[in-house]
């Protein structure tokens, strides 16, 4: 063993680095580190890495490289231009990546659990709003525009006197009038007495309302849907009117935001923000 090799070798032990970690830090193969310490240069790959093996080891166990270099150039051989052998970086696992990672996993699952614990409440939430406003509504009076009738009219008697005589009243044309039936399943059913034809206008308040409207054609003990409009009624223009001989089905998605009225008569939507379904249809005659 060479005095260069003992001196490398001794440094090497007393920090207590093994050739093992000693590889890993400078990079260069413990079989190479090994005749270092022997002195044997000749193994190594080439003349012209030596000193930089040398050098490497002496930074790696805490002495100054220019001086251990300068202490024993006579010994080393000269430099050449031989190619060398190193280990190849090798890959390793953070430790920290490890535990964002699981923190993230961990958020996600949080906020999963939250999503659907929202999800049931929101649902939970709309089933009593609807069930609540459709006991109120089933005490509501119907909704009717009625027009009171005319007293008698006196028309003079012939011949220059007056005498009151009981005129014949003039039968009036009959008034429609909107019943509320019922609330099945969260949609609103009306019946409309007094009228051959439905006439639905629609009028917006607020800053927009999505909508749709279809007519229901009868087929045999069912009923299709055929889509009378849908879309932005702020786009599509308000007021807007349809008429339909046949029962019609809403679909709301802003009830307080618009004015809804059937043949006339202002149907009252509430002030709730969610979206509101009604059924109308003219009532079977008595």
């Amino acid at each position: 063993m060479s005095d260069l090799g003992q001196l490398l070798k001794k440094a090497r032990i007393d920090q207590g680095i093994s050739l093992e970690h000693l590889q890993e830090t400078t990079k260069i193969r413990k079989r190479y580190l090994e005749c270092i310490e022997e002195g044997d240069y000749k193994a190594l790959p080439g003349n012209f890495y030596v000193r930089a093996f040398i050098k490497s080891y002496a930074e790696a166990v805490g002495l100054d490289p220019v001086e251990v270099l300068q202490l024993y150039r006579n010994v080393l051989p000269e430099r050449g231009t031989e190619t060398v052998e190193t280990l190849p970086p090798k890959r390793t696992v953070s430790k920290r990546s490890d535990k964002w990672s699981r923190l993230a996993t961990g958020v996600m699952l949080v906020s999963f659990f939250l999503l659907i614990i929202g999800l049931i409440y929101y649902f939970a939430y709309r089933n009593y709003n609807d069930n609540h406003q459709s006991v109120d509504e089933a005490k509501k009076p119907a909704i009717t525009n009625r027009v009171a009738t005319d007293t008698p009219i006196t028309t003079p008697a012939a011949g220059g006197t007056t005498e009151a005589k009981a005129a014949s009243p003039t039968p009036l044309p009959l008034t429609p009038e909107l019943n509320f039936v019922r609330n099945d399943k969260g949609i609103d059913y009306y019946e409309l007495t007094n009228a051959t034809a439905l006439r639905i206008e629609m009028t917006l308040k607020a800053k927009d309302c999505w909508f749709q409207i279809d007519k229901l054609t009868p087929n045999g003990n069912l009923f299709n849907h055929e889509l009378l409009e849908q879309g932005n009624l702020a786009k599509l223009g308000s007021p807007r009117q349809w008429e339909s001989d046949k029962p019609v089905y809403l679909n709301i998605g802003l009830p307080k935001a618009i004015e809804l009225k059937v043949n006339g008569i202002t149907v009252p939507l509430g002030e709730l923000s969610n979206p509101k379904r009604l059924q109308i249809q003219i009532a079977a005659p008595q």
